[in-house]
């Protein structure tokens, strides 16, 4: 492709009007991305080397759909990385991401998979998220979650990191020391089917977390 959408530092996109709005160029940038109302939808492209600083408006939402993570605006490279700040009410929804960079996730807000999403990369939060809605489904791709130290993950959907019992357990859930996952928001149950390498604190507020070990090393300490 040889379009591309660059949105410099300094500069913002910014979504307007209730409806829904599609960027389907790849984007670059270290611009601000403001949603005042609807959806925006980055979909289907890539994302290069880009740092986010994204403010989304109660009831409005960011979307990162079927979206390949360059990383140091190249096409096919594999440095750098993409990092997305959130601001504490923000809604972000994530479909369908892969590609040779990682996804570094900071600051707070809520994060939204639309069912069920593949995850063939590596997300690092470094902020305070609750997942509750979705999951991640790691009988595609190989996917890796990180919980940095000092990092917050609150759940309190069913299956936020699936696998069936019969897949390859190549994707892993890591919570590093000093960071948090926290299980909160209702009496169900979490059930956690990806390999556990726990270094953190696991919280159980309300519900129960259940881990499978599915044929692969599971480090658990609560």
């Amino acid at each position: 492709n040889d379009d591309l959408f660059t949105n410099e530092a300094g500069a913002t996109l910014r979504k307007t009007g209730t409806g829904t709005s599609y960027l389907y160029w790849p984007y670059e940038g270290d611009g601000a991305i403001h949603v005042d109302e609807g959806s925006l939808r980055m979909t289907g492209s890539e994302i290069r080397d880009a740092h986010i600083d994204a403010v989304i408006a109660a009831g409005a939402s960011l979307h990162l759909e079927q979206t390949e993570l360059i990383g140091d605006g190249m096409a096919g490279g594999g440095g750098g990385g993409v990092t997305i700040n959130l601001s504490g009410m923000d809604e972000l929804y994530l479909t369908a991401l892969s590609g040779p960079a990682a996804l570094e996730l900071g600051g707070s807000g809520t994060l939204r998979a639309n069912s069920s999403t593949t995850l063939d990369t590596t997300i690092r939060s470094t902020g305070e998220f609750t997942f509750d809605n979705g999951y991640f489904d790691g009988r595609y791709g190989t996917g890796t979650w990180i919980n940095e130290p000092g990092s917050v993950l609150r759940l309190g959907g069913t299956y936020p990191f699936y696998n069936s019992l019969t897949a390859d357990d190549d994707d892993l859930l890591i919570n590093e020391d000093g960071a948090s996952i926290i299980r909160d928001g209702n009496d169900s149950i979490t059930y956690i089917y990806w390999p556990f390498i726990n270094r953190g604190t696991v919280d159980i507020r309300r519900g129960t977390i259940n881990v499978y070990d599915t044929d692969a090393a599971t480090s658990l300490q609560l």
